[in-house]
């Protein structure tokens, strides 16, 4: 269970609905993405880590972390800094989206990623160009993390019964 999933659990995703998760982990099959918004941000994600890498003179390498205690919640961050514990998640966003509040789903991803990575903060930086990015520190809200740690895990139980469901209707004989 990644960063990403965590909105769309939570039902704040616009690009894919909770049962489509539930479905694509239940059996390997991805759903369509975006490949428009895909490709413009991994194209901005490099920008940016480039960018801020040079001008603060630290390092941000995209790094995985894995729960200590629930071994399913993963996060992959777009960049992590050891020195200052800080993730970063950078996000390409409309020309319209730059700077305006932060989206609960975006919320919830920072979240996921603190709770996961027990960073210290979440530097989020939105654009949809190099020279125009809005950066937000997101602090961990403990209170979000529970509920979210709560909705996460009965999304799991949900998987492994919708497995089991699966499994059983292979199983059965063809009239």
């Amino acid at each position: 269970m990644g960063g990403s999933d965590a909105p769309i659990i939570l039902g704040l995703s616009k690009y894919m609905t909770r049962q489509e998760l539930l479905e694509e982990k239940a059996t390997g099959i991805a759903k369509r993405k975006n490949d428009f918004v895909l490709d413009k941000g991994h194209e901005f994600e490099a920008k940016i880590r480039a960018k801020y890498e040079l001008t603060t003179d630290g390092d941000f390498p995209p790094v995985c972390f894995q729960s200590d205690t629930l071994e399913w919640m993963r996060v992959s961050l777009d960049g992590f800094n050891k020195e200052t514990n800080t993730a970063w998640e950078i996000k390409w966003v409309g020309k319209d989206n730059v700077h305006v509040p932060i989206s609960p789903s975006h919320f919830c991803q920072c979240q996921h990623e603190l709770m996961v990575s027990n960073a210290s903060q979440v530097l989020l930086l939105r654009g949809n160009n190099s020279d125009d990015v809005d950066e937000k520190i997101i602090l961990p809200n403990l209170p979000y993390q529970e509920m979210l740690q709560v909705v996460e895990f009965n999304f799991m139980k949900e998987l492994k019964k919708y497995v089991k469901s699966l499994s059983r209707k292979r199983l059965q004989p063809n009239p």
